[in-house]
C-alpha cells in the first residue's frame, strides 16, 4: 500500500486545483478502481472504495462517474462537487461527517442530501455531533490545525455503521461477500 500525505499549504493547493477541474480527480478514482478490478482475485461484480478526507471525495467522485462500484463510504470528505450526480451513473453510497466539521458545513451537507435525492439514490448520511474534520485520525492532533481532532465514539461508532452499510449494500445486490471477505484499501 502506498499513502501521501498532504497538509496544510500543499493540501489546500491541490484541492484547488481539483475543485476547479473536477474531471481530474474522478478521472485518477476510476483509474485506481480500474486498476485495482484487474488484480488477479478480486471480483469485479463486488467491490466498494472507502476514503478519508480527500480520498473521501475522490471515491464520492468515483460513485458519480458510474464505475461498476456496489457502495462508497465517504469518511469526513468533501461532499459536494462541480460535476454532479446523473440519473443512473451512480451507486449507493454513505457519507459520514461531523456536525462541527468547518471543511464540510450544513449547506453542503443539505446540497448533497438534494443531490442524491434528485437522482434517486440509495443514500445514507451519518452526522456525529460536535466532530471536526479528521474525526477518524488519531494522529491529528500534530498538526495543530483547530479545524480538526480525533473523536473515538465518531472514529468507532462511523466505523461499523460503514462495515454495516458496506455489508447490507452487498447483501441488496446478491453478493456472496461477507465481513471476512471484505478488503479494505485507504
Amino acid at each position: 500500500m502506498a499513502t501521501v500525505s498532504l497538509h496544510g499549504e500543499a493540501i489546500a493547493i491541490a484541492l484547488a486545483q481539483f475543485r476547479r477541474e473536477p474531471d481530474l480527480i474522478r478521472n485518477r478514482a476510476v483509474a485506481a478502481h480500474t486498476a485495482l478490478l484487474g488484480v488477479a482475485g478480486v471480483d469485479m461484480r463486488d467491490s466498494a472504495a472507502i476514503g478519508f478526507s480527500f480520498g473521501g471525495f475522490a471515491v464520492l467522485d468515483l460513485a458519480r462517474s458510474g464505475a461498476p462500484v456496489t457502495a462508497v463510504a465517504n469518511f469526513h470528505g468533501l461532499l459536494t462537487t462541480a460535476m454532479p450526480a446523473k440519473r443512473g451513473e451512480v451507486n449507493v453510497r454513505g457519507g459520514y461527517t461531523g456536525s462541527g466539521d468547518p471543511l464540510v458545513p450544513a449547506a453542503d451537507v443539505t446540497r448533497f442530501q438534494e443531490e442524491m435525492s434528485q437522482v434517486d439514490v440509495d443514500w445514507q448520511i451519518s452526522i456525529y455531533g460536535y466532530a471536526l474534520h479528521s474525526f477518524t485520525n488519531k494522529d491529528v492532533g500534530k498538526l495543530g490545525d483547530p479545524r480538526t481532532a480525533y473523536d473515538p465514539l465518531s472514529h468507532n461508532a462511523s466505523w461499523q455503521v460503514a462495515m454495516d452499510f458496506l455489508q447490507l449494500s452487498f447483501e441488496q445486490v446478491g453478493s456472496s461477500n461477507r465481513d471476512e471477505d471484505l478488503c479494505i484499501l485507504t
